[in-house]
């Protein structure tokens, strides 16, 4: 049970570092296009 728990919790965290990555070069002005080529976030 514990390994489930840590495993979430690691994708998790990957999610969130994707998603600040997204909006940094959103906030850089890279295309919406390519920041979903990139990291599959639509933003």
């Amino acid at each position: 049970m514990a390994s489930t728990y840590i495993d979430n919790y690691e994708k998790n965290l990957i999610k969130n570092a994707i998603k600040e990555v997204a909006l940094k070069m959103k906030e850089l002005g890279v295309d919406s296009d390519f920041i979903f080529e990139c990291t599959g976030l639509k933003l």
